[in-house]
């Protein structure tokens, strides 16, 4: 492999290592705090505050678990090239 090749790879490699660290811990910290959203969030009535709330932890919620599926649904057209 030549030395660029060698640095692209090791790139995508630690690219892709914290790409599954930061999953990782996006998903461990939703398990974490699940209990407490629902004791706070659930039960409470509907507010503007809990309305941006839900925006964005369900976004970011969906958002990890679209990527998850991408990367585990193999090589597609575009990555073929």
């Amino acid at each position: 492999m030549s030395d660029i090749a060698s640095i692209a790879a090791d790139e995508k490699t630690i690219i892709s290592t914290l790409y599954y660290t930061a999953t990782a811990l996006f998903c461990y910290d939703y398990i974490l705090t699940f209990g407490s959203e629902v004791q706070f969030m659930w039960r409470s009535k509907l507010s503007i505050a809990a309305i941006v709330f839900y925006v964005v932890r369900y976004a970011a919620l969906f958002n990890t678990l679209f990527t998850i599926l991408e990367t585990l649904q193999g090589p597609t057209v575009t990555n073929l090239r």
